[in-house]
């Protein structure tokens, strides 16, 4: 008899720790239980505060690796990630440095060490799991460093911003479209490295939603097409409905965003293994379905607008002053999206939700 598949979103807010702004932003996108928890920076200007109101919610938050601004946390002593003023070299200086191989593996990797062990300091935990701010973690080389790092330190979870058809989609501006089909194909080729590492990452969403490029109809589209990709996979290897349920589904709200709460349960099953549905060069995925259930991550960079003060070091940047934060925060809470979730039975969960079914 085929059984139906269980639908689990895992809402990330990257960037906690940036901004007072952006900080209370995303705490309160988690009140009201319209992300799933988020992701650190470690050198961010507000760490401090931002894990102390986290942990006063009881919110999940994850490592949000950042090797391209601000300072660094393993030195104030200038070697290859950095510049003359003693900061990272920013998104495209970094790129641009690792390419032309100016950039020192091994101080790359001391780098991934002193962040996971000062989240650890502050938090009293290593991170469940670690990506990587502008996807530094697919950079060629640099994701040999990261999985290694991982690895090392007990670390399973990571993400893979993999999205189709990228060029499709005429909103993005022409510059846009280059860096993330460049970072799609980065992460194709670092999937192979994660996965001898035994790093899992789920299907993933954020790439095209980002912004105002989050608008209602679009992001719901993105959503459902992600989990319907999985779940063809699913039927077709295991014989699974094609129709997703969800668990959880009665914790689902049917009025006022407050009302909501993500947790549950990372869909149950009799192996409790989480899996991913992208399979590899034409050959079978390495790490197969094995629970009744199928788990997506959408990646968002909700919050307040920053104002005067933020940053890693350097002052905050246009991307934590835009408009587009409180936009991001205003879909994400939405009622039409809650009504979407509930109406697809969709389950709001966590990576610690789905580590805790491995235990």
């Amino acid at each position: 008899m085929s059984r139906k598949v269980l639908k689990n979103l895992i809402i990330t807010a990257d960037d906690l720790g940036y901004s007072t702004e952006r900080d209370n932003g995303i705490i309160q996108c988690f009140r009201q239980g319209v992300i799933s928890g988020a992701s650190l920076m470690m050198n961010g200007h507000c760490v401090v505060n931002a894990v102390r109101q986290a942990t006063a919610v009881k919110m999940p938050i994850d490592l949000h690796l950042n090797l391209t601004e601000g300072y660094p946390v393993s030195t104030r002593e200038r070697n290859s990630l950095t510049g003359e003023d003693g900061f990272m070299l920013g998104k495209m200086g970094f790129r641009q440095a690792v390419e032309e191989g100016a950039v020192d593996l091994s101080e790359v990797k001391a780098e991934i060490q002193a962040q996971i062990d000062r989240f650890h300091q502050l938090t009293g935990q290593l991170p469940i799991k670690v990506d990587g701010h502008q996807h530094v973690h697919v950079i060629p080389g640099v994701c040999v460093a990261f999985a290694e790092a991982l690895e090392k330190n007990g670390i399973t979870m990571s993400r893979l911003p993999i999205e189709e058809d990228i060029s499709s989609h005429v909103w993005l501006s022409r510059q846009q479209q280059e860096f993330m089909e460049g970072v799609v194909q980065q992460s194709r080729l670092a999937q192979r490295i994660f996965t001898k590492h035994g790093i899992w990452c789920p299907e993933f969403v954020g790439l095209k939603t980002m912004g105002k490029d989050m608008v209602l109809p679009h992001l719901q589209s993105c959503i459902t097409e992600a989990f319907k990709q999985q779940s063809d996979i699913l039927t077709k290897v295991k014989g699974f409905k094609s129709t997703a349920t969800s668990v959880g589904q009665d914790k689902m709200p049917t009025s006022k965003p407050a009302e909501m709460s993500y947790r549950g349960k990372c869909s149950s099953s009799a192996s409790k293994v989480p899996f991913k549905s992208k399979e590899i060069s034409g050959e079978a995925d390495p790490n197969p379905f094995t629970a009744d259930g199928i788990v997506c991550e959408l990646m968002v960079h909700p919050g307040n607008r920053t104002r005067n003060s933020g940053g890693c070091g350097n002052g905050p940047d246009e991307f934590s002053q835009s408009a587009e934060r409180e936009h991001e925060m205003r879909t994400l809470m939405s009622q039409e999206m809650l009504d979407f979730y509930k109406d697809n039975n969709i389950s709001l969960v966590s990576f610690q939700d789905c580590m805790a079914e491995l235990k």
